[in-house]
């Protein structure tokens, strides 16, 4: 027998002795090569809870540790699976396929799954998130209601318009339920499967690629089933003239800017649309095919400069809910508001202009800092051809968070409703990749960060080289200052020394709560307390991975979790710093 096979059966059996089901999954994920496929069981029901035949199930999000993020069907998932689609039955029954690690190398367990539900008479009502593994033995159950369908009817005062050129942008679907079902009639645009209740929408006309032509917003109450039909006037797509301000010395190099319509608060219905534009060496730029009934929430970035921050402009401020999909910057808000400040810094709100604002408008800009940043190994040797940096959020008006200054068109985006949404990177759009840059031959790169708290991340390309794990991220945490250049020094360790699997309950726990373990031990006060001392104990040593300090902050660790009732993590973070303690006496 393979002698590896063989291990691998010893520590498989030893985790059935114990009864632990995670042990004997990760066990079997290692004798299949690192990954295992998990299955869970749905039903879905209509409103009167009988069982609905028919309805396409796929998973396209996971969580894990790291937080929430779609799931790639391009073959290039760092689970190593793509998701597959599955059908209920009679009984309204299916069963959804998911990977165990949702990170396969780093051993990143998979937490929930998003899935979306398609039937041509049926809708859901919210969002589809399943814990998992499912703890009760009964199939997660997901309830429908029978569609709405309505038409509308574009007037143009062009003649001879085709109806293919027309698209509805509206606040339904979210990304778990896809787009709706569209029939293009002569003279109207049908849609059969939008969700019963309140709808915001606006018809967008787009020739050779640009939107020439929008409706004003469309606001209904859908009822199930069929509704009347509605003409809905078009009028031409405005244009936005712009310049950066003159805190930018010109020429301006790379200048570019991103604007999106702001959002009515939210959890009224939303419909976004989107636009950018390339800023010229004069710092003129011209924001096109825009509609002429929304409010523009605007940034801005070059070399060296970003947009300074917006007002508010008396909306509602981004909710718990949507601040942050991904899992970012949001996580730093539950780490002890006394120690770490998130939200928002001097550079991350846009600002806002009004349709009719006089032209050109401006966009106040402010410097970004020098940050200089130096990449050695474990024995201090300088590595070279290390890519580093940040990615600062921008924080939308009631819609969300995003990396800062991604370049969208919604215009472009439409073609997704037909099935092949275009991915535009920076490169292809011309521009490098903003706020990171390669180590020299000395291993020192110089970037440039907008002021307040960030994170900076290292990857070493093919280099067996990446960042130690802190507090269950590979990242670094600085706080960048107006004005003052920051000097860092990011010691990498060999590939593979320690994998954020290592860190999943502690990591739920710190980043969020948003697991069944980590909602389950955020709920104990003194809990709560003891994982912030550990928090502060890191971000406030001056070498976070100082034996001492590790040593002292992972029996805090200890002591949270055998407080929990979880003597298995206790025991693990027990091991963990003894180990560290026993640096200190060699």
């Amino acid at each position: 027998m393979n002698r590896f096979l063989f291990f691998g059966l010893l520590l498989f059996a030893a985790a059935v002795c114990r009864g632990d089901e995670t042990a004997d999954d990760a066990v079997l994920a290692q004798i299949n090569g690192g990954q295992l496929a998990k299955t869970f069981e749905v039903e879905v029901v209509d409103d009167g809870g009988q069982p609905i035949a028919g309805v396409t199930v796929t998973p396209w999000a996971l969580r894990s540790s790291q937080g929430h993020g779609q799931w790639s069907d391009k073959g290039d998932a760092p689970s190593g699976m793509n998701p597959q689609a599955s059908t209920t039955d009679q009984h309204g029954a299916a069963k959804v396929r998911y990977p165990f690690y949702n990170d396969a190398a780093e051993q990143t367990r998979t937490f929930s799954v998003s899935l979306s539900v398609l039937h041509p008479k049926f809708a859901s009502d919210h969002s589809i998130h399943v814990d998992v593994p499912l703890t009760d033995g009964k199939p997660h159950r997901i309830a429908m209601r029978q569609a709405a369908s309505v038409a509308f009817i574009p007037q143009c005062e062009t003649e001879a318009v085709s109806i293919d050129q027309f698209f509805l942008v509206s606040s339904d679907p979210s990304k778990s339920e896809r787009y709706p079902t569209m029939v293009r009639h002569a003279d109207r645009l049908e849609f059969k499967t939008l969700r019963p209740g309140p709808f915001r929408g606006m018809l967008v006309r787009r020739v050779d690629g640009e939107a020439v032509e929008f409706s004003d917003p469309i606001e209904l109450d859908l009822k199930s089933g069929h509704n009347e039909a509605i003409a809905v006037a078009m009028h031409p797509a405005i244009s936005i003239r712009g310049r950066l301000g003159d805190e930018v010395p010109r020429p301006v190099v790379a200048g570019r800017v991103s604007a999106i319509t702001l959002n009515r608060e939210y959890p009224l219905p939303n419909f976004d649309w989107a636009q950018w534009a390339p800023v010229d060496k004069h710092g003129d730029f011209v924001l096109t095919g825009l509609p002429r009934s929304e409010p523009l929430q605007v940034i801005a970035l070059c070399d060296h400069f970003i947009a300074s921050n917006g007002s508010d402009p008396n909306v509602k401020s981004v909710t718990p809910e949507r601040s942050d999909p991904l899992g970012g910057l949001k996580a730093m808000v539950e780490i002890g508001k006394h120690f770490a400040k998130p939200a928002y810094s001097p550079s991350t709100r846009p600002q806002v202009f009004a349709p009719d604002a006089p032209q050109p408008i401006t966009i106040r800009m402010a410097p970004l800092v020098r940050c200089e940043v130096s990449v050695v190994d474990q024995d201090g040797k300088p590595l070279g051809n290390i890519f580093v940096g940040g990615n600062p959020n921008v924080f939308w008006w009631n819609w969300g968070s995003q990396i800062y200054g991604q370049l969208m068109s919604s215009a472009e985006s439409l073609i997704g409703i037909v099935g092949n949404e275009p991915w535009y990177s920076d490169s292809d759009r011309g521009y490098d990749i903003p706020f990171f840059e390669h180590t020299d031959n000395n291993g020192v790169a110089t970037i440039y960060l907008p002021p307040g708290n960030d994170f900076l991340f290292a990857y070493a390309h093919e280099q067996d080289f990446q960042l130690p794990v802190l507090l269950g991220r590979r990242e670094r945490r600085i706080n960048v200052v107006a004005g003052e250049t920051l000097i860092v020094k990011l010691q990498l360790e060999p590939t593979g020394s320690e994998k954020l699997g290592d860190y999943d309950k502690l990591a739920g726990v710190v980043f969020g709560c948003s697991t069944r373990e980590g909602k389950k031990i955020c709920a104990l006060p003194a809990v709560r307390e003891k994982m912030d001392e550990f928090a502060r104990r890191l971000y406030e040593a001056e070498n976070p991975r100082d034996p001492a300090v590790l040593a002292e902050a992972f029996t805090v660790v200890a002591e949270a979790f055998e407080r929990a009732g979880d003597l298995i993590e206790a025991d693990k973070w027990r091991a963990k710093a003894e180990a560290e303690q026993s640096k200190l006496n060699r």
